[in-house]
């Protein structure tokens, strides 16, 4: 039979609640400073092949993925 203890809530709910406040920090902050222009008029994309390029990394692809703040790296 399942057993559930309220005690776990007071537990559990100080942890869940101080996760989804960073995440929306995280969020509120990322989109603020996406507002910010580029000096060098660079996507990410070709400033992470020229990254890459100099530390002599070729084989390794740069790929657009569809994901808000996430990443993909496929070794």
């Amino acid at each position: 039979m399942f057993f559930f203890d309220p005690l776990y809530l007071l537990f559990a709910a100080p942890g869940l609640l101080l996760a989804f406040w960073a995440q929306s920090r995280v969020k509120v902050v990322f989109a603020e400073y996406s507002e910010v222009g580029l000096t060098r008029r660079q996507t990410g994309a070709q400033i992470a092949r020229n990254i890459l390029q100099r530390s002599g990394l070729n084989h390794v692809n740069v790929e657009r993925t569809d994901s808000f703040l996430g990443d993909h790296y496929d070794p």
